[in-house]
């Protein structure tokens, strides 16, 4: 906890801590002449993302398409007109709704493991590959958004209690987990800053040094 105090002291008391305007400022002043490095970074990490999302897309629709399958197949809805004729039994229905919602589960429990496994570590070294240029004044690396290798299941294991959080928060109430997703924002810096923490102690982190500064 002495240690965890003294962390959240040296991010409260960050003189770099200025304005939005300031930062604006600063942002489009760092950019000058490294545009492209910057922009291509972007472009490679929103492709890797995109790439991730298809495989996950993909998948999640073929089950969800052998769940229906299966759930008509269960109600003997081969053709409207015999099912107009010949409704189907009570057993057939609860059977039919059960493949339903075990392919929706099926379907959420993929798209969780596509984000803690994938998209975390991407985003994770994206976010401080544009760090580490501005802390270094250089241009922003492609390679540097491969950053979660050296340390990948540890980005796994915060993505995973991120993404937790946000997802009780917002089963609570929406606007909460709005609030919950900005206020574990800065895990991914903190994790990269300080990797001995634990996945908990940066969410925590996070949190605090978000506190009065969401908006």
């Amino acid at each position: 906890m002495e240690q965890e105090s003294i962390y959240n002291e040296e991010l409260r008391t960050d003189s770099s801590v200025r304005s939005i305007s300031d930062l604006y400022k600063n942002a489009w002043g760092f950019l000058k002449d490294k545009w492209l490095n910057a922009v291509l970074t972007a472009l490679v990490a929103g492709a890797l993302m995109s790439a991730v999302f298809m495989v996950y897309y993909f998948i999640s629709y073929f089950i969800i398409i052998c769940c229906w399958m299966v759930g008509f197949a269960s109600i003997g809805f081969t053709d409207p007109s015999s099912f107009e004729n010949n409704p189907p039994e009570l057993s057939g229905m609860l059977i039919f709704i059960a493949v339903i919602i075990i392919g929706s589960l099926i379907s959420y429990a993929l798209l969780f493991l596509t984000i803690i496994f994938g998209i975390g570590p991407i985003n994770y070294g994206k976010s401080n590959t544009f760090l580490i240029s501005l802390r270094n004044n250089k241009e922003a690396q492609i390679s540097d958004l491969l950053l979660a290798k050296t340390n990948y299941w540890g980005i796994v294991k915060l993505t995973s209690w991120q993404s937790l959080y946000i997802l009780l928060w917002s089963l609570l109430f929406i606007i909460a987990g709005i609030i919950k997703a900005y206020a574990y924002s800065m895990s991914y810096y903190i994790r990269y800053d300080y990797p001995e923490l634990t996945a908990k102690e940066c969410l925590e982190l996070s949190s605090n040094m978000m506190d009065g500064h969401k908006l």
